[in-house]
């Protein structure tokens, strides 16, 4: 009986060591291909997105077994835009590892324009090109969640007729400023609602409240764009 119970653990221990084994050497392998190929084609998206003049001048500093290959990739992608998924994901990808912070760096823009909301849509259309990640990025901080306590009460009226009510629940967890603005332009039995709503929800993960956020805020721009409120916001 003694040595059944150990043969049966050896082959345990044996097919854990064959399996992973198996995933050991396919995730080398993948490590292999690569800094083979794998690092060069990203270095071209990197490229693609820096525009042409740049690009080039930057592969000029490569050493030249890299310097062919990374130009040849290149090459292959000209017809790519700086927007292109593909070209966006990679390079949100660097600024992420060195430390990018996109909510300074549009402050830094949003710090600087007329307080005039149509003006900040044409600055976000005419360089979108230029710089698609920093311009998504100041459209995303120009107005949060917390500004809707900018808008008028009639603004909030309107806004409150275009919201689900779990939407507004669960967007209102944690933001008690935002909360008292939407609960005065509610009638009290609405409110009341709204407030047992919230409490019904207990405890919600994060993401789910940035996410009713977000949907929310589309709904506040495409308000505004269709010019039925207005969004007054000092940065």
């Amino acid at each position: 009986m003694e040595n059944q119970e150990i043969n049966e653990s050896l082959e345990s221990e044996n097919k854990i060591k064959e399996v992973f084994d198996k995933v050991n050497d396919k995730t080398l392998s993948l490590l292999s291909d690569y800094l083979q190929n794998g690092y060069k084609k990203n270095l071209a998206k990197v490229l693609v997105y820096m525009g042409k003049d740049r690009a080039l001048a930057e592969i000029e500093k490569f050493p030249e077994p890299i310097k062919a290959d990374v130009q040849k990739y290149y090459s292959e992608m000209a017809d790519k835009k700086a927007s292109d998924p593909e070209m966006l994901e990679e390079v949100s990808q660097v600024f992420r590892s060195s430390g990018y912070n996109p909510k300074d760096m549009s402050n830094d823009v949003l710090e600087n324009i007329p307080e005039d909301s149509s003006y900040l849509q044409k600055v976000i259309k005419d360089y979108f090109e230029k710089n698609p990640i920093l311009s998504i990025n100041v459209d995303y901080y120009a107005f949060s969640f917390e500004d809707l306590i900018y808008l008028s009460d009639r603004d909030i009226q309107k806004l409150l007729r275009e919201l689900d009510y779990d939407l507004i629940a669960m967007a209102l967890r944690g933001s008690t400023k935002v909360a008292e603005k939407i609960f005065t332009n509610m009638s009290k039995r609405a409110a009341c609602m709204l407030k047992e709503d919230i409490e019904f929800f207990g405890p919600v993960r994060d993401i789910d409240v940035r996410d009713a956020r977000r949907k929310i805020i589309n709904i506040v721009k495409k308000l505004e764009e269709n010019g039925e409120i207005v969004i007054l916001k000092k940065w």
